[in-house]
């Protein structure tokens, strides 16, 4: 995560907390999971904050590129 940016572009120490902690979940984890299934189980969690949504369905996203 970008914390520089994300305290320039005014997010709140909370708001960055849990960006912290959703991508922690999903990318510094130890489970052998895969990225899906790690964004699943943040999903069922339920500790999505607009900003987490924000970043599941980006992730969720088909993509662009190979």
């Amino acid at each position: 995560l970008n914390l520089v940016g994300l305290r320039r572009r005014g997010f709140d120490p909370e708001r960055i907390a849990q960006l912290t902690a959703a991508y922690r979940h999903l990318f510094e984890t130890d489970t052998n999971a895969v990225l899906r299934e790690r964004i699943d189980q943040l999903a069922a969690t339920g500790a999505e904050t607009s900003d987490v949504a924000r970043m599941l369905t980006f992730l969720r996203a088909p993509a662009q590129r190979p």
